[in-house]
């Protein structure tokens, strides 16, 4: 049990939320400027409120400055929705024509066979060779020549012609939903172009930090593929240690799909635990002195937030590294921290950041399962008493097995209209192989000798084809996977009160603390 000062980001994080979806459901940039009249209202009373509080005695109605606060909170939600949504902008380029445009590359190409695909940020609209502010972004499909082809990276600023499509729709109800992915990185409009209709302005126009890292990351997936001889090990341990998915084969998307493994596949707050824990370990002589705790706390979230970095700012990544972050500045302070508290605040600031984030399978998968880790996970594990210490230990991460597939097949079905059969023997299988995966992996990028480099690879290299071996033959069994489920978002929603509502009943027939 907890009280309610200890959770105050699990309050905040509910009228953001909503706020956020109303902003993207109903959201219009026709009353904005009132709306941000009311924030400051709102925040002027917030300010009042506090100020007077003791002389009116506002203890007593305390409900009304939570009101304030709630409805702060809630419009703020609305407005950073709307403020970010590119076509509430006046300058939106889709909203007039253009001759040409001028784009920057936002993020890595990723080339598919011969289609080279760039996400771009429209700077200006070119009409009569005169240049005009525009803004939004544009998906740009380029079909490239193989005997000579182009080649882009973030921060390029190119020209291209200005003609472009909206984003359609599946026409198959089993296909793959790009248009609805696309909208949640706000890309409403792709055009398709070859390869002489594009021309390079300028390179190196982007964030020095991003353009930096990405340029990092390149150089470690090159290592990888260096010292790994099968392509399809390296491309996985760039997947895995790096997030770095544009070399994986559909056949390797598919066996950890149907396995219920998928989630090995996204660089995660497990990859950032790792990092933590041999930090940890390393500064713990720094942290028996009083005076250098602060400078093991300033290594180890530098060091987290590196990581993340390198590994593109995932949201699943940035949600660990907050909460990290939090619990190490807790720790050095001697300050104890709501688990559950420190989850809702490294969301809430994400979605400040990126309400769109909210609309992100991958943000939404991550913080249920972790949701689900820390509470169900206690309560599965204390359904049996085992004395065994190997056991115990196979239960306990049976357990967690169970805690993530609960926490989230409900929305795993609608997205990917699949349930793997056997995922607590996938999972169980793969634990041991993919923990050291990650722990050379990690290692094997921060050596430097080519005497250890040779041998660790060749390591790693076969334990990921025989990690890859082991989910070939466990997707190949027999109803492996229950795939063609289709359920709406009012039957999901459902099910997680049902199996809310049976979980309650079940604990609260045993008498454990809900």
């Amino acid at each position: 049990m907890f009280y309610k000062g200890e959770i105050p980001f699990i309050r905040l994080i509910v009228p953001l939320i909503i706020g956020i979806v109303l902003g993207f459901y109903f959201g219009s940039g026709e009353f904005l400027f009132f709306l941000e009249f009311g924030l400051t209202l709102f925040l002027g009373l917030i300010i009042i409120s506090n100020l007077v509080y003791k002389q009116a005695n506002l203890f007593k109605r305390r409900w009304i400055l939570g009101l304030f606060v709630h409805l702060f909170i809630l419009l703020t939600g609305y407005v950073i929705t709307v403020r970010q949504a590119d076509l509430y902008n006046l300058q939106y380029f889709a909203n007039g024509e253009s001759d040409a445009l001028i784009v920057r590359v936002t993020n890595e190409p990723q080339l598919t066979g011969d289609i080279l695909r760039l996400e771009t940020s429209v700077k200006q609209g070119i009409i009569n060779k005169a240049n005009k502010k525009v803004s939004g972004k544009l998906l740009v499909a380029i079909k490239s020549d193989s005997l000579n082809p182009v080649l882009f990276t973030y921060g390029d600023l190119v020209m291209i012609p200005g003609k472009y499509n909206k984003v359609d729709p599946p026409f198959n109800p089993s296909e793959f939903n790009f248009m609805a992915y696309l909208i949640t990185k706000q890309i409403y409009q792709q055009c398709f172009i070859n390869q002489n209709q594009i021309r390079l302005l300028k390179k190196g126009t982007g964030n020095k930090i991003i353009s930096f890292s990405l340029q990092l990351r390149r150089q470690l997936v090159a290592k990888f593929y260096q010292y790994l001889k099968n392509k399809e090990a390296a491309a996985l341990a760039s997947t895995l240690i790096l997030g770095y998915r544009a070399n994986l084969s559909k056949e390797i998307i598919s066996a950890y799909a149907k396995t219920g493994t998928m989630h090995i596949l996204s660089v995660s707050g497990m990859h950032v635990g790792i990092v933590f824990l041999v930090l940890n370990a390393l500064l713990k002589p720094l942290r028996k002195i009083r005076k250098l705790r602060i400078l093991s706390a300033f290594i180890i979230i530098s060091t987290v937030w590196f990581y993340a970095m390198i590994t593109g700012f995932s949201p699943s990544v940035c949600r660990a590294a907050v909460m990290l972050s939090f619990v190490v500045l807790g720790k050095t302070f001697n300050k104890d921290l709501n688990t559950y508290n420190l989850l809702a605040i490294s969301a809430f600031f994400l979605l400040l950041y990126n309400p769109y984030n909210l609309l992100d399978v991958g943000f939404q998968l991550s913080y249920l399962a972790v949701f689900g880790l820390i509470y169900f996970h206690p309560k599965i594990y204390h359904l049996f008493y085992i004395k065994n210490k190997i056991a115990d230990s196979i239960w306990s991460y049976t357990a967690l097995s169970l805690a993530a597939q609960l926490s989230t097949f409900p929305i795993s079905i609608y997205y990917f209209h699949q349930f793997p059969v056997y995922f607590l023997i996938s999972n169980l299988l793969v634990l041991l192989p993919v923990s050291l995966i990650m722990y050379a992996g990690i290692t094997f990028l921060f050596i430097p000798w080519l005497i250890l480099l040779k041998p660790l690879g060749y390591f790693l290299n076969q334990l990921i084809l025989w990690t890859n071996k082991i989910l070939y033959f466990i997707e190949d069994l027999p109803f492996s996977s229950i795939s063609g489920i289709w359920i709406s978002k009012s039957e999901y929603t459902l099910l997680y009160f049902l199996i809310a509502g049976i979980i309650w009943t079940a604990l609260s027939a045993k008498k454990i603390g809900v």
